[in-house]
């Protein structure tokens, strides 16, 4: 049984690689350094790509802060724009669990947003750690 499933699993890794040129099927094999994968654990979040998207976050985060809600989205899309630029691409796994499949701009976009109100929390629970015990019950 095993073997059955080996075979089958490489008989589908093998079909994937032989599309790759074409991507047909959206399936993406070569992540890239510059990526963000979506999902959650270290394996995702400790990714050289999605590093580098909560680094931009950290150096955007004052201007985004300071924005009307409408222009949050800009501030949004131009760290999208910076991540494309330098050759990255938002991916998911894909639903067999042996590839990824490059997400929509939507979903990248929410992915930003997420991570920018993300670090706001974070940053209220450090804000709210550093103060004084008899601060906090008044």
């Amino acid at each position: 049984m095993k073997d059955e499933d080996d075979a089958q699993d490489a008989a589908r890794c093998d079909k994937y690689k032989s599309n790759q040129d074409d991507n047909d099927n959206g399936i993406i094999l070569d992540v890239r350094e510059a990526d963000v994968l979506l999902g959650k654990g270290p394996m995702y979040q400790e990714f050289p790509g999605t590093l580098a998207m909560k680094a931009m976050v950290d150096e955007t985060k004052a201007r985004h802060d300071s924005a009307t809600r409408s222009m949050k989205k800009f501030v949004t899309l131009e760290v999208l724009h910076r991540i494309k630029a330098n050759g990255g691409r938002f991916l998911k796994r894909s639903d067999d669990g042996i590839g990824w499949i490059e997400v929509g701009q939507e979903q990248a976009h929410e992915k930003l947003a997420q991570t920018f109100r993300n670090h706001t929390k974070k940053q209220r629970r450090i804000q709210a750690s550093a103060e004084p015990q008899s601060d906090r019950s008044s």
